[in-house]
């Protein structure tokens, strides 16, 4: 651990002078590479920094910032009008049996009556 990184002239007199065309294509290549991945990282952070503040956006939308909480009042809301829809159809359900026995009763009445003014007819005789 306690040695240290030799120096780029220590190891220019260390490696083969034939060498040092390869090397120093190589150590251009280091470079290059090192400004790509550190272009693509500042993309990175550039985007992740909209991200941030896409979804501060989005959460200023809410009241309070409170997603969740916004989220429980629409299904609260969705409830009741389930709740309503189904009140409603039961009082059409009810109401159409209601008139069904209404026109029922009716027509037993009508029945009724008509046999009762055809009884003395028939019992009557000519």
């Amino acid at each position: 651990m306690g040695e240290k990184n030799p120096t780029l002239k220590e190891l220019s007199e260390i490696i083969d002078p034939q060498q040092q065309p390869f090397l120093a294509q190589l150590l251009q290549e280091i470079r290059d590479n090192q400004h790509s991945i550190m272009t693509r990282l500042e993309m990175i952070d550039a985007a992740n920094a909209k991200q941030l503040q896409d979804i501060a956006k989005l959460k200023s939308a809410f009241p309070g910032e409170d997603a969740e909480g916004h989220r429980r009042y629409h299904e609260t809301m969705i409830a009741l009008v389930d709740e309503r829809r189904k009140l409603r159809m039961a009082i059409v359900e009810k109401t159409v049996v209601g008139c069904v026995w209404v026109a029922i009763a009716f027509v037993a009445v009508a029945c009724w009556e008509a046999l009762l003014g055809a009884i003395p007819k028939i019992i009557t005789p000519r």
